[in-house]
């Protein structure tokens, strides 16, 4: 198993003139990006969702995007973490603490959290392993992608896609030449949805996150966590 990426975000209501509170971040997250952040001339009456400024990690790993209603920690995760999840959630949860607590500082009111990672599992026949574990059918299906949704304690969506995958030759995804890549998104949507406001932490978020890929994603593909 091999953990890709990672995106995990704050939503929050639009915080006006958000560009004039990316000092305070910096001083927050110095200690895990490069500052000065990279402010965009973005005008404040721009769409929402426009980046307004981000930074990057001092090895290049992770980025911090700030929009006028988001705040976002993307992580690629390189060999010395891509084989251990317990490794990367740990980098997780020592980042997203402080941007937990950057955020609350500039007095951004927040309505929802997400987490997305990658996962690739090697298989030597994803479409057939797809097919077996989920379909009623014979079909010889060359490629194959099934998503799924559920609802966790009425409060959150968890959403996992598994698609059989394939490199080639000329491919330099420094992945092996097939398998199944699981994307995974977890978020507290569902809540705001219903007109209610999200109770599920960072932290209880993480751990469902683990369950999900040392435990539910192996027995739904049917192997071992490697």
């Amino acid at each position: 198993m091999t953990i890709v990426d990672s995106v995990f975000s704050i939503f929050t209501a639009p915080v006006p003139n958000i560009r004039k509170r990316a000092e305070v971040m910096e001083n927050s997250l110095k200690q895990f990006f490069l500052t000065p952040f990279n402010l965009l001339p973005i005008p404040d009456d721009a769409p929402d969702e426009i980046p307004r400024f981000l930074a990057g990690s001092p090895f290049g790993h992770s980025q911090f995007v700030a929009t006028k209603n988001s705040f976002a920690l993307m992580t690629r995760y390189d060999e010395q973490f891509s084989a251990n999840w317990s490794q990367c959630a740990s980098y997780l949860a020592d980042r997203i603490a402080v941007l937990e607590q950057s955020v609350r500082e500039i007095g951004a009111k927040v309505s929802y959290l997400g987490l997305v990672a990658r996962i690739f599992w090697p298989d030597a026949f994803p479409s057939t392993t797809l097919r077996r574990s989920f379909l009623n059918t014979e079909s010889d299906f060359y490629d194959v992608s099934i998503r799924f949704t559920e609802l966790v304690d009425e409060e959150a969506f968890l959403n996992y896609t598994l698609s059989s995958v394939r490199s080639y030759p000329h491919a330099q995804s420094g992945l092996p030449n097939t398998g199944i890549e699981c994307l995974v998104d977890l978020n507290t949507r569902y809540a705001v949805n219903m007109g209610q406001q999200p109770k599920l932490t960072t932290d209880e978020l993480l751990q469902l996150i683990d369950t999900f890929v040392l435990t539910k994603l192996p027995t739904l593909l049917g192997g071992d966590v490697e």
